[in-house]
Formats: structure tokens, sequence, C-alpha cells
């Protein structure tokens, strides 16, 4: 679901997660519990976070980049590897065909981000108006690195908007400044 970003996959496990809560199997919910397990269980801050749907379609959600980056950090530690594990496992990967860093997307693949092919973890966003790459990558010293970029209301071509974000992903994991 996440490499591919399939958002009726994403709805219908929004929804599972609320039945599997005992909650109705509804936007409000599935949206209940995942406020309650990222702020009661994890410890996230939900300072301006509204999210009213699994996929992020909704144009209400509004989620700081900074909450993105704080969900990241979760799966760099150790003690939530068993519960978040596949998460990490399942992000996208730079210049992975068949997800949405993959080339056939026109991700990391100009001269300022294809030094980091293979080595950035991350999602993508896309909305008419709203671009987003939050992930992880590994530095050369073997530490992850988390990062969230999100750019809103744009004027710019959507293109550079993700070439740029690419290129800032390679600047986060060291391989171009």
């Amino acid at each position: 679901m996440i490499k591919v970003s399939d958002n009726n996959i994403a709805e219908t496990l929004l929804r599972m997660t609320a039945l599997g809560a005992g909650r109705p199997a509804t936007f409000e919910g599935g949206t209940e519990v995942v406020r309650q397990v990222l702020s009661l269980r994890y410890g996230v801050s939900l300072d301006h976070f509204e999210i009213h749907d699994g996929s992020g379609l909704s144009r209400a959600n509004r989620i700081p980049a900074a909450t993105l980056a704080e969900i990241l950090e979760l799966l760099t530690e150790s003690r939530y590897s068993s519960t978040l594990g596949s998460i990490l496992d399942g992000l996208p990967v730079s210049g992975e065909a068949g997800s949405t860093l993959g080339p056939e997307w026109g991700r990391f693949d100009d001269v300022n981000s294809s030094c980091a092919v293979g080595k950035v973890h991350a999602k993508t966003g896309t909305l008419t108006g709203a671009i987003a790459l939050s992930g992880l990558t590994q530095g050369k010293d073997g530490k992850w690195k988390v990062f969230s970029f999100v750019e809103n209301n744009s004027t710019a071509n959507p293109n550079d908007i993700k070439d740029a974000m690419d290129g800032l992903a390679a600047t986060v994991n060291g391989c171009w400044a």
C-alpha cells in the first residue's frame, strides 16, 4: 500500500483499524483511533494536526512537517521495531521502479539527487497545490536522519518542486550539498 500509494487500500486499512479498536468503520472511527494511538501510545504531539481520512486525499487534512518527522523518528527507535518495522520496510526507496520514488515518476533522476538512489526511504504526497516528501535516510555515519518537506500553494512547476525535494533529501543523506 505504501510503496505504490494505493489510496483505496489506505482507506480500507483505516476502517479496519477502527473495527479492530471497537469503533465504527467510518472515517471518524478510524481517525479517532489514529489520533489516540499517535498521542497516547507513541507520545506524538498533535498540535495543529487534523486528519479526516486514511489516504491523505481530504483537503481538510492538516499535518505539520514537524509531526510527520516526529512519527518517522519512531521508526529509528529499536523499541518500536517489532510494531513499526514494517512501515520502514514498506516505504518507497529512491530510484526503485514500481514505487512512487521510481524512475517512471521522474524521481531521483537528476544531477542533484541521483547520488541518493537506493538511500532514501520516503513517502510522497501530491495533490494539486500541495507536494510533500517525508522520510529517512542513513548517512555515511550509519545514523538515520529524518526529514519532512511540505510545499503548499506554490505556483512553481510541480516537477521542479519534486526535483528540489529529491535534492534536499540527497543533501540530508550527505551525498549532495
